[in-house]
């Protein structure tokens, strides 16, 4: 199976949402043409709003910040694709016409199971993304949640930033370890 075969066409014209902040999905999109903007919720106003009224519904653009840019070629969604994230970490707005493949888990599965040597190419492709979101998981894990903040920071700062796919060892019983 090629992933053009696995892929689902999806055209969003500008001003198009194509996935909003807080769904639930599994699957991950490839920007074939055209460019989209990436936003996440403004905290100060989540702050605002939860002191004030309550709103309900989907957020708007203009209460999110602006975090990043996709162009052609580009990535996004691999995490809930993976299983690692069940809702949305951010919200993604078509800024040209756009033209993106959309790739679900159990099919890009398959095909990373057809193309192992592909795997390691995705991986990095996960990390580099991971890079830019590692802070915010790190201080929003329940696990750190009782740590001092400098820890975490310190933690997000120098922690490596590894992908690992089914039946693939992060570590072997009897290894050194750092």
């Amino acid at each position: 199976m090629e992933l053009a075969n696995a892929a689902v066409d999806r055209i969003f014209m500008p001003g198009d949402l194509v996935v909003n902040e807080g769904d639930v999905s599994n699957s991950m999109f490839i920007l074939l043409n055209g460019s989209a903007d990436v936003y996440v919720s403004d905290k100060s106003k989540d702050k605002q709003d939860k002191e004030g009224s309550k709103k309900h519904g989907s957020k708007k653009i203009k209460e999110m910040i602006r975090v990043g840019h996709l162009n052609s070629g580009a990535i996004a969604g691999e995490l809930a694709m993976l299983g690692i994230s069940q809702t949305r970490s951010a919200s993604i707005q078509a800024s040209t016409l756009c033209v993106f493949w959309e790739v679900t888990q159990e099919r890009a599965m398959t095909i990373l199971d057809h193309f192992p040597e592909e795997r390691q190419l995705f991986s990095n492709v996960i990390v580099q993304n991971l890079d830019l979101t590692v802070n915010g998981r790190l201080m929003n894990l329940n696990l750190f949640k009782s740590f001092d903040r400098k820890f975490r920071n310190l933690l997000a700062l120098y922690c490596e930033r590894n992908a690992f796919f089914p039946d693939h060892a992060a570590t072997r019983e009897g290894e050194t370890g750092d």
